[in-house]
């Protein structure tokens, strides 16, 4: 199908719109995408009489489908044996970690979209698309796109607006949500390959916290703790809140700081690490999922929708799953 065609572009070739310089026939294609996580795609290219496989070496652009439509990725590694070559690639969005530096850039009091047109204005090539009304404020000073939206820092915009990603070529969206409720259902028998569920729990979950405030102030009381139904035992964790100052310790400039939150003596300093604590230990468990621990489970998905006897018949949009849907798991219990 002309939809699922790969090409391939020379490093020198940015005019995308057209058709690249080659067209690729991979033994083995495969793209990954991760919420707030690692994106990357690879494949496999015979060595081809026509020497199409000569067009896969490191910077080249691929252009291949992927479940958000054509991307554009970059190749950042060749592996060559006697009969193939193996390429690992990242979208072409991840080139702005390279081309795209805030010098001192300080969105103040912007929501997710107006944020993201000052983060891009650095380089015209990308864009950015967010609808996240949350307003507050985050510094970038020499940061990269990339770091500036996901990096460690307490000012990445992740961390500032929450939300979730999607690289979509030049552009980076980010969702106060991907997917929907679609109640899409996942059966055993239909839409799942035979021996391709399994189920996997671990009980890890943090509920003691020991906080810890800028110059290694401690909390008073000694820890906040949640008590868990179905837990043995406390499970503690020492947690650093830098942005929580004593006044002792505080320079002027913190004081007017937003991100900065200026305790006057030991109580204020405890209400301020005790609330801390809490979401933490709060945020910690809805990120996992479960007070008790992890639950996961791997499924071998089947896309009904290439499958011989669904195209053309209308159900094609019945059967569209998207990264981010919430679905509904009907297996035997």
């Amino acid at each position: 199908m002309e939809d699922a065609m790969i090409q391939v572009y020379n490093k020198l070739n940015y005019d995308f719109d057209k058709n690249g310089d080659a067209v690729l026939f991979p033994t083995e294609a495969h793209t990954r995408s991760e919420i707030n996580g690692s994106w990357s795609a690879s494949l496999t290219h015979p060595i081809d009489p026509d020497g199409r496989w000569k067009f896969v070496v490191t910077d080249n652009v691929v252009k291949m489908p992927s479940h958000n439509g054509d991307q554009l990725y970059r190749i950042i590694k060749t592996t060559k044996t006697f009969d193939s070559v193996e390429a690992e690639m990242r979208p072409i969005f991840y080139d702005s970690g390279d081309d795209c530096f805030l010098y001192d850039v300080r969105p103040t009091n912007k929501t997710g979209q107006q944020a993201l047109d000052l983060m891009t204005a650095a380089n015209p090539k990308y864009s950015g698309w967010s609808d996240i009304e949350t307003v507050t404020t985050a510094y970038y000073e020499y940061k990269n796109l990339m770091e500036a939206i996901s990096g460690d820092g307490d000012n990445a915009f992740l961390a500032r607006w929450g939300g979730e990603i999607e690289y979509d070529n030049f552009t980076v969206r980010i969702h106060v949500r991907m997917g929907e409720d679609r109640n899409f259902p996942i059966i055993e028998g239909k839409n799942i390959a035979d021996g391709g569920f399994s189920y996997e729990f671990n009980y890890h979950s943090i509920n003691r916290v020991y906080p810890v405030a800028f110059n290694g102030r401690k909390y008073s009381l000694g820890y906040v703790e949640i008590a868990e139904p179905f837990a043995s035992h406390p499970r503690g964790a020492v947690v650093e809140f830098p942005n929580i100052v004593l006044a002792d310790d505080a320079g002027a400039a913190d004081f007017t700081d937003p991100t900065i939150q200026v305790a006057r003596n030991q109580s204020e300093l405890d209400t301020l690490l005790y609330h801390a604590a809490y979401l933490w230990i709060i945020d910690d468990t809805a990120a996992r999922g479960s007070v008790a621990g992890d639950e996961s489970y791997s499924i071998d998905y089947i896309d009904l929708r290439v499958m011989q006897g669904y195209s053309g018949t209308g159900l094609d949009d019945m059967e569209a799953l998207h990264l981010g849907d919430s679905v509904r798991l009907d297996i035997p219990s």
